[in-house]
């Protein structure tokens, strides 16, 4: 059964005031998964807008119409383009985008074919702007990567998508994840210091996302169970000498590399401290 749509176009501050308006009691996502529209492209928008009768309005009944029409009963969560953040699928239930991540992610489309047009201007800034106001309004951070499975997502990592380019060549998951960081620090200034500074210059070194957010979280949790690791992301033999140490002490192959068993024990080593020490 169609779900139905939210059918209205947002500036940025009016998308902030609505995302702060609603409760994510009965389904709250795990990550954001963003695509491009391809069809519309960025052009062809601009040439949608130059019609006398046309309306953002009627372009979201005609996708009701088409993705109704496939027997969907939803679609993606919203249309990102260079004037307005366009409302479609409620944002307090799942959408149909993603076919691995339907029932637990955001989808948000970009107006553009980014394999050719360049990612710039007002598109850029208003998907910057929404996934901004997303990751905060329910505490998900982009680049949490530490598991391979939170963090913002680009569709063509969905492992069961035929999309595999999508969103385009030109939109660089890095950079687009430095900026959704630094967005939600100006938004909400004091938030998110957990992030270091680094991050924000994932775009220039090469380490990836993934990566550097899962050392990140690796020294974060070292610490809490009585290490003084500077957290800056570098895995270095000072990182390494305290996974090591917590290996041997927890009876596990002291490798110094922090796999999935590790990081299952430092988190709850971790945990366990902190309520000790509240305690």
């Amino acid at each position: 059964m169609w779900r139905g749509i939210i059918g209205r176009g947002f500036t940025v501050d009016e998308f902030q005031s609505y995302i702060g308006s609603l409760q994510f009691t009965a389904w709250r996502p795990s990550f954001v998964v963003v695509h491009n529209t391809s069809q519309p492209s960025q052009a062809l928008y601009e040439q949608w807008q130059q019609r006398p009768n046309w309306t953002g309005e009627q372009w979201l009944r005609n996708l009701e119409s088409y993705y109704g029409g496939m027997g969907w009963s939803a679609g993606p969560h919203a249309f990102v383009a260079k004037d307005k953040i366009w409302g479609f699928t409620p944002f307090t239930g799942p959408g149909t985008h993603s076919p691995a991540w339907n029932s637990r992610t955001w989808g948000i489309e970009t107006v553009g074919e980014f394999m050719t047009e360049q990612f710039n201007g007002g598109v850029r800034d208003n998907l910057i702007a929404a996934l901004a106001i997303l990751h905060n309004a329910i505490g998900l951070d982009p680049a949490d990567y530490q598991f391979g499975v939170r963090g913002l997502h680009f569709h063509k990592e969905d492992p069961q998508t035929t999309h595999k380019q999508c969103p385009g060549k030109n939109m660089v998951k890095k950079d687009l994840v430095a900026a959704v960081v630094g967005k939600m620090q100006e938004m909400h200034p004091g938030d998110h210091q957990d992030v270091p500074a680094r991050v924000h210059e994932a775009a220039t070194n090469d380490m990836s996302y993934a990566e550097l957010n899962s050392i990140v979280w690796l020294q974060q949790q070292l610490n809490a169970v009585g290490n003084h690791l500077d957290v800056d992301g570098t895995a270095g033999p000072a990182t390494t000498a305290a996974v090591q140490a917590f290996q041997r002490k927890c009876g596990l192959t002291p490798d110094g590399i922090a796999g999935p068993v590790t990081r299952t024990a430092i988190k709850k080593a971790a945990l366990a401290a902190t309520q000790l020490g509240a305690a």
